[in-house]
């Protein structure tokens, strides 16, 4: 039968009502154009009045009756037919709802935040600031594909927005249509060529249920009782309940227990500085309680990992020329994800060799779609792929100064390769690189890796004769990371250590002093702050928020009261040295004069603000901007103040920088570069074995569960940075953790 290109119809499920005339009303999933779940037991539901009789009737011949119950609720489970349509479904109580244009094919739940939810239109688009030109040609593809492609076949449900905190709704609204030059533009990226590989390989219908939305951390896509796994997970709902579930509630919930071979999953990016280190559990958690609620068994459930990314306006700033780094949100959450591979029916998608350095939003989605397909083409539908995956690693053996990987998914083998755009993966000749080593002090070195079989690498450094840990890629945009296997698949970002260690995320965190070694049977302490002793002079260096810092009701008077009344014969004197507009370059000239002639012996170090902020602030009179400070000159500038401080006897406290502006959801112009700032804090404080206070971790913790309405400035700052009365008693006490001094009563608030 000749098909007609469908156009936009809107489906609403509406709200059970409790009157008399109540129709029969389906889910909104079932609405002309759907696709239906073939050779199953598809549930088809909705809402009528009570102790009313619903049938429901395929045209392929299937028919099964139920009575609504006493809330109006109704549900049946009608076998569905092979493969093809069009087909009519007929619901019939005391009216009759016709359902056209069914087909019976292959349904897929396409979730996850932008990179699922961005649409064909935006993925066509190039930045002359964000797209590079290798990049180019895939953007002009995207788009020609966006307004020239037609398949009736091939069709997406998009699920409307929708936020329920607390209680999972019943109800959605949202459409189906096919794919055509007009419907195109507002499909899935990821979720259509995905769709489109498969009805490549398998020609029959093929329905994407779309339900994503942008800048979303997993959290809110996690079913209440998922968070009953652990008391830890259990603690977090308690405490953000208006977040935690809320998505899941109102878009994932409501589409349940729609029939589906699998889902396929985007979303990663806003966890790389929100419970990472629980990214896995949580993950894990979702995944299992999603395939509990629908009722169907362990279904495919695949996913991506994310791309390469460097960040928006960091022209400046090359992690492949830095030193390999402890800690980093961005590979430490790619590392969850295949960790995650360890849940039954799971795949993943590595795409490390296929993101933007300056869009977090990588133009090609063709590459994404196949990858996924891969998974799904050999374990779902027994066709005959080589390989689904790169190279994931498996296990690894440490034989004096060598640690040998073993990897899964190495095909054919081995090798070193070079990929541009969509272009096919090319065998190249380099040597293996990105590979990273440590001994048990932990200082990491770029190791030497040399393929030595079909499936292993052995890694290696001269200077380091008894290795414990290897990394591969473990940057946040690890381009020059080549190792793939034949089939022109990327290997993973990973580590060999059982778990990664926690060392920057916490507000109070130290850094750990050496110490001698204790008995075997000596129990564990957790690391402590130094605690302050008799005649300790403390110095503040830091900008104009510490310079407001020393009045009344400043942070570092409010700290100062606290220190005197929580030791008063200790005779601790509290400095102030703040200066207003002042960054690193400028603390480093008045260092002497400001710090060292004061003699202390802790310098509470914090800066970066301007830094960050006098990137974009304009001059006055608006022509140009100021001058920020480069990394690499923030680097090297706490580096050597830490070093003059440190000669002298005194300890350094090095604090992140703060926020310019107080939206919680990423979205203040200058996150993403105060983020990267913040990185270098860690890496300093790191480095130089300096105690580090994370006081952007914290506010942005603060933040997130303070600033509902994600308002620009008033929760702890007047003007999107100078803190208020709030922000100044939460920077005193996160000051006195840090010093290890007990909280007044005030500051508990």
């Amino acid at each position: 039968m000749k098909y007609k290109s469908i156009k936009l119809m809107l489906g609403i499920a509406f709200a059970i009502p409790n009157v008399a005339w109540a129709d029969v009303v389906p889910c909104s999933l079932f609405a002309d154009h759907m696709v239906i779940q073939r050779d199953t037991q598809a549930p088809v539901w909705g809402s009528a009045d009570a102790g009313e009789e619903v049938s429901v009737t395929g045209s392929w011949g299937d028919t099964v009756t139920t009575t609504a119950d006493t809330s109006g609720k109704w549900m049946v489970k009608l076998k569905t037919p092979a493969a093809g349509g069009p087909h009519t479904l007929t619901i019939k109580g005391n009216n009759t709802v016709e359902i056209k244009d069914v087909l019976s094919g292959e349904v897929w739940f396409c979730s996850g935040q932008s990179n699922m939810e961005w649409e064909m239109h935006k993925l066509a688009k190039v930045s002359a600031k964000r797209t590079t030109p290798e990049h180019v040609p895939t953007a002009n593809y995207v788009k020609k594909e966006m307004e020239t492609a037609s398949d009736q076949l091939l069709r997406q449900f998009t699920v409307a927005r929708s936020k329920s905190p607390q209680k999972p709704l019943t109800t959605l609204t949202g459409s189906w249509l096919d794919s055509s030059p007009q419907n195109n533009p507002g499909f899935s990226g990821t979720a259509y060529f995905f769709g489109r590989e498969l009805r490549k390989e398998l020609n029959v219908p093929i329905g994407l249920i779309k339900c994503a939305w942008g800048g979303t951390r997993i959290e809110p896509w996690m079913p209440a009782e998922a968070f009953q796994a652990d008391k830890e997970m259990a603690a977090y709902y308690q405490k953000n309940q208006k977040q935690a579930s809320a998505i899941f509630n109102g878009m994932v919930n409501p589409a349940i227990p729609y029939a589906l071979r699998g889902t396929i999953w985007y979303q990663g990016e806003s966890n790389r500085d929100h419970n990472t280190l629980q990214y896995e559990r949580h993950f894990s958690a979702m995944i299992s309680t999603w395939r509990k609620l629908w009722g169907q068994g362990e279904f495919p459930f695949y996913f991506v990992q994310l791309t390469n990314y460097q960040g928006r306006d960091r022209a400046s700033y090359d992690p492949s020329e830095m030193e390999p780094v402890e800690y980093n949100g961005w590979p430490t959450i790619c590392d969850q994800q295949r960790r995650t591979l360890r849940v039954k029916n799971t795949g993943m998608a590595v795409s490390s060799d296929i993101g933007e350095a300056f869009d977090v939003h990588a133009h090609n989605k063709i590459d994404v779609g196949k990858r996924l397909a891969l998974w799904a083409l050999k374990h779902d539908y027994q066709k005959q792929v080589a390989v689904c995956s790169g190279p994931l690693y498996k296990s690894h053996k440490i034989d004096g100064n060598q640690v040998t990987i073993q990897f899964d998914h190495a095909g054919s083998g081995l090798m070193t390769g070079s990929k541009t755009g969509m272009e096919a993966t090319q065998e190249t000749k380099a040597p293996l690189s990105y590979f990273q080593i440590c001994g048990a002090d932990r200082k990491w070195k770029w190791a030497q890796a040399k393929i030595t079989g079909k499936d292993s690498v052995t890694v290696s450094h001269p200077e380091i004769p008894n290795p414990s840990v290897v990394r591969y890629a473990w940057a946040m945009n690890a381009k020059a990371a080549n190792l793939y296997n034949k089939e022109g698949l990327p290997a993973s970002i990973f580590t060999t250590e059982a778990e990664i260690r926690d060392l920057t995320v916490a507000a109070d965190a130290v850094a750990p002093a050496p110490t001698k070694a204790k008995p075997a049977s000596s129990k564990k302490k957790p690391l402590s702050k130094a605690s302050l002793k008799k005649n300790d002079r403390i110095v503040f260096l830091g900008d104009s928020i510490t310079a407001a810092g020393i009045k009344e009701n400043g942070y570092i008077t409010l700290s100062s009261q606290a220190i005197t009344k929580a030791y008063p014969k200790l005779g601790i004197e509290v400095i102030g040295a703040g200066k207003s507009g002042h960054k690193v370059p400028d603390c480093q000239k008045r260092l002497d004069r400001d710090v060292l002639q004061k003699t202390p012996t802790i310098v509470v170090i914090y800066i970066g603000i301007n830094d960050v902020w006098h990137w974009s602030l304009p001059k006055r009179g608006g022509k140009g901007f100021r001058q920020g400070t480069t990394p690499e000159q923030f680097e090297s500038g706490l580096k050597d103040m830490i070093a003059k401080i440190n000669a002298i006897g005194a300890r350094v406290i090095l604090c992140t920088p703060t926020v310019i502006g107080e939206k919680p959801d990423g979205s203040n112009p200058d996150d993403k570069r105060l983020d990267e700032y913040a990185d270098i804090s860690r890496k300093v404080a790191r480095e130089t074995k300096s105690q580090l206070l994370d006081l952007r971790a914290a506010c942005i913790g603060y933040l997130k569960q303070h600033n509902p309405e994600n308002a620009e400035r008033g929760i702890l700052t007047g003007d999107r940075v100078h803190m208020n009365e709030k922000g100044n008693h939460f920077l005193a006490a996160q000051m006195l953790k840090a010093l290890n001094v007990p909280f007044p009563a005030s500051l508990k608030k």
